[in-house]
């Protein structure tokens, strides 16, 4: 949710620096930039649920997730300028959604490594549960 914010006041900045009425570009900017953005925000929520429900180590759930949220994100951009074209401003939105794409991923980095330490101290508790404690001599 972070880079759909990001994504939306960086936007709303270029567009009102360059037309003007910066209130109406941030009130429609984060109408849309949630529209548009809502099936790419389920698409990372699946692939990490799958990554981690398939037990991948933590890089490369977080590389993956980079991956997957550059990819979505550069698919969100098509199809918003599809919808409304802006004109020579294409390629300046295209490097917001992908450094907001991967911001969102980097910001969540914290989380995920926390999740994937819990997850393999949980395994590891499962796995000596039941057996003899060892001794030195």
């Amino acid at each position: 949710m972070l880079a759909v914010v990001i994504n939306t006041i960086a936007g709303a900045c270029i567009i009102a620096c360059q037309r003007g009425d910066a209130v109406l570009y941030f009130l429609f900017g984060g109408i849309f930039s949630l529209v548009f953005s809502f099936p790419g925000f389920v698409v990372v929520w699946i692939t990490l649920y799958i990554l981690l429900k398939k037990r991948y180590c933590c890089n490369e759930v977080i590389s993956a997730l980079l991956v997957v949220g550059v990819v979505i994100a550069a698919l969100i951009y098509g199809v918003f300028f599809l919808v409304f074209p802006l004109g020579k401003e294409d390629i300046l939105f295209l490097c917001l959604a992908t450094t907001s794409g991967c911001t969102g991923v980097g910001l969540s980095y914290k989380n995920i490594w926390r999740h994937c330490l819990q997850r393999d101290g949980q395994e590891l508790t499962i796995d000596q549960t039941g057996q003899k404690e060892h001794t030195p001599h």
